[in-house]
């Protein structure tokens, strides 16, 4: 809306920050009710080795766990062992739509945009997502 404010604590900036990255959603519904949709696309081919090992590369070896509790670095250090599994395991679940509960949980790194030069304000910042789940679905979809 235009409005400059100061946030001091840490709370007052986690609530600017989280405010200018999921602003509320539209009082009105944008599309029509009578609008009419496409055919589905065709069904995704499945997920190959080379995505998983792929995406597995992209990883940051010493982040910080995510929900599911398992460190990057053990994907990135056994990836010529985890890979067939893995692969295995992405394709039933996107087969089958059953996510593992933890996956659909992720920890969101807020960090500083370089180069920028006002960081008082939340469009400073940008999010970061480290988990292999996340990195998959970028391989698959993409």
């Amino acid at each position: 809306d235009g409005t400059t404010q100061e946030a001091i604590t840490n709370y007052e900036k986690s609530r600017l920050i989280a405010k200018s990255f999921f602003p509320p959603p539209p009082l009105h519904d944008p599309v029509p009710p009578d609008t009419i949709y496409p055919d589905p696309v065709e069904q995704l081919p499945p997920i190959t080795p080379d995505q998983v090992t792929r995406a597995i590369a992209k990883l940051s070896g010493y982040k910080v766990p995510g929900p599911d509790g398992i460190c990057n670095i053990v994907f990135k250090e056994c990836a010529g062992i985890l890979t067939p599994y893995l692969t295995h395991l992405f394709n039933a679940v996107y087969s089958h739509h059953v996510y593992y509960q933890p996956w659909c949980c992720f920890s969101m790194v807020v960090l500083r945009k370089p180069g920028k030069p006002n960081y008082s304000i939340p469009k400073a910042y940008q999010c970061k997502d480290y988990n292999l789940a996340s990195m998959i679905a970028n391989y698959h979809l993409c």
